[in-house]
């Protein structure tokens, strides 16, 4: 089909590890590298910000009805701020553990550690949500 030593004179001169490849292979590995290691209140700037919205408006509610809105109740929680897109992605996810304690946290992919927020600890951490029980 090809002629006798076409693939060895169609890549000849051609390297994948010419100089050029290595500079943008080392400096795409370093920046890749550099982002893993910034503090996630850097990398997750933008979900915490909202995070600390919805947070502050959490807290008023439960100051004025003295308990939190269920996890389920969508015009609740619509009412004291969550988006009928975050609701619908559950992006962040908000969750009622009992009367007095909550978590939010921002899911992404299958397995954590998540970006969340629980009530009683009152910090930003990576973790795994507490499942509740009943």
């Amino acid at each position: 089909m090809f002629p006798a030593g076409f693939l060895q004179n169609a890549f000849r001169g051609t390297s994948l590890f010419k100089t050029g490849s290595k500079l943008g292979l080392s400096l795409a590995l370093a920046a890749a590298v550099f982002w893993w290691l910034l503090p996630f209140s850097f990398t997750r700037y933008g979900d915490i910000s909202r995070g600390n919205l919805l947070i502050k408006q959490l807290d008023t509610y439960y100051q004025h009805q003295h308990t939190l809105p269920d996890t389920g109740d969508w015009p609740k929680l619509k009412q004291v701020g969550f988006t009928d897109a975050e609701m619908k992605k559950a992006y962040p996810e908000y969750r009622k553990v009992n009367n007095t304690f909550y978590e939010l946290t921002f899911v992404e992919g299958f397995d954590g550690p998540y970006l969340m927020w629980n009530s009683q600890e009152r910090r930003w951490k990576k973790g795994f949500p507490i499942i509740p029980t009943r």
